[in-house]
């Protein structure tokens, strides 16, 4: 288990490097982000939050425990922030990759971030880096891409109203 759990630990590792990547990129579009969602002192935010993601992304790999437990209260807050933008259905985009996200914060984000605490948990296992098996790397990677397909059909349905439009033969008009 220690394996599966710190292959997790790694993609949830290389999530939180680009998402501080993105923000990183343009700290001011993260910054007017963090404005339209009503957080408080959004410039402070633009340059710690990257930074926490950073460190995050470090520790996951290092100090996969820790790091872990501490994912999981960031992913936490920041599903509150998404949820409640959500429910006051803003247009503004969450700023969860940086200024590549320009769609405004919707379910698939609440429910991305689910996943991504799924990975959490299960890096909560890894106490210390180790060489992880073929079949941990195998099940981490098709467990994710499942996830990768369940977000884009969410993705779909939200921006399109429907998955498909193709008509089942004796279904009517």
């Amino acid at each position: 288990m220690n394996d599966v759990g710190y292959v997790a630990g790694w993609v949830l590792a290389v999530t939180f490097a680009r998402a501080a990547a993105g923000k990183w990129r343009d700290r001011d579009a993260t910054a007017r982000a963090f404005s339209g969602l009503g957080l408080p002192r959004p410039s402070v935010l633009a340059a710690g939050v990257p930074a926490t993601e950073a460190a995050l992304a470090v520790g996951l790999v290092m100090g996969p425990r820790v790091a872990a437990a501490l994912s999981l209260a960031v992913l936490g807050a920041f599903t509150v922030v998404i949820v409640r933008a959500v429910r006051a259905r803003s247009s503004v985009a969450c700023g969860c990759f940086g200024s590549s996200a320009s769609r405004p914060a919707s379910v698939v984000d609440a429910v991305r971030n689910l996943f991504l605490a799924g990975l959490a948990v299960a890096a909560l296992a890894v106490s210390q880096p180790v060489v992880p098996g073929l079949d941990a790397v195998m099940l981490v990677t098709l467990s994710s891409m499942i996830g990768l397909v369940v977000l884009s059909s969410l993705r779909l349905r939200l921006d399109v109203g429907r998955l498909w439009s193709t008509r089942l033969a004796g279904e009517p008009r």
